[in-house]
Formats: structure tokens, sequence, C-alpha cells
């Protein structure tokens, strides 16, 4: 099966060597529509999606779970809990996904042997984080009205581009993308 990889992903940014060194180190799997792909609490399994999207949730109190953005095809649930012994959220397939999973270990030891690599997902645990802080300010600072209407957005947004095949981390809409 041909894949395509968007070349904002993290998959899509690592040079062609470590590309092929990922994919021998990880064993393919395939995870079927809320099937849990590595657990809260658990040990870590680092996982590269190749088709599909998955969601990461984190257990939120009184029984809610805050959920993160929308992880599609190039890149990996699970590479920010790399570096800590357990997951602190918990992934799981948001459609039907085809993935490259291997432990933490494995991954720390990808990482550790490409230099390259590891500045590859230092730019995406920035890429994250930033996406998070920009969340938090809408939260903060945006009427509910509108966080509704960017939430719907989003969902249209990743909707389509389960149509397409393909989802860039996280979705985007900003006000100023609205006319007047």
């Amino acid at each position: 099966m041909a894949v395509w990889w968007p070349q904002h992903s993290f998959y899509g940014r690592l040079r062609p060597g470590e590309r092929v060194e990922l994919m021998r180190v990880g064993r393919s799997r395939r995870f079927g529509p809320g099937e849990v792909i590595y657990g809260e609490g658990r040990p870590l399994v680092v996982a590269l999606v190749r088709t599909g999207l998955v969601k990461v949730t984190v257990a939120a109190p009184g029984g809610s779970a805050l959920m993160f953005p929308v992880i599609g095809p190039g890149d990996i649930a699970g590479v920010g809990d790399a570096v800590n012994d357990y997951a602190l959220g918990t992934a799981s397939a948001f459609t039907d996904v085809d993935a490259v999973v291997m432990s933490q270990v494995t991954f720390m030891s990808f990482l550790n042997s490409k230099p390259t690599a590891w500045e590859t997902v230092t730019r995406d645990l920035a890429r994250r984080a930033a996406w998070t802080q920009q969340h938090a300010a809408q939260i903060a600072y945006e009427p509910v009205g509108w966080r509704l209407a960017k939430a719907l957005l989003d969902l249209i947004v990743i909707d389509q581009a389960v149509a397409e095949g393909v989802a860039p981390f996280g979705c985007h809409c900003r006000r100023r993308n609205w006319p007047a």
C-alpha cells in the first residue's frame, strides 16, 4: 500500500535514511476505531501513524477527559511522553489506523543514534506546545460562542481530512479567516 507522508509531518521532515531506520525498528500494526494504542499510566508505546487518525486524551476531574489535537499520517502519538517512563495520556484510534509501533526504549535508541531526528522531535514538540498555548489563550479570552464555532469548524476540517486521508496536527481555524 502506498502511503503519502505530508512534508510538514514528523516523518516527512526526517532524512530518507532516518525514515528507513524508523520503519525498520518498529512493527506494523492496525487499530480499529476506539481501540487503545497506549493507555494513561501504562508503559508507553510510540506509534508513527501511517494512515488514519489518532486522538489523545487525558483524564480530567469528574470523569471527563481533555482531548488534544488529532494526530494524522506522518506524525507520532507518544512523542511527548517518550522521555517519561509511562504514558501521560491515552491514545486511541479515531478512525481505522495503520501505524508503526515501538517501545519507548526503542524510539529513544533510534533518536540517540540520529541527532538530526532529535532536532525533528524538538521542532515537533515546540509545534505542539505552541498549539497548546494558543488553545489555552482561546479558552481564557475568546467568547463561548466563538469557541463553540471554532470547535465545530475543527470537526468539519477533521472530517474533510478523514475523507482525503490526511490530517495535519491540530486544526488551526482562526477568526481572521472569516469574512467580516
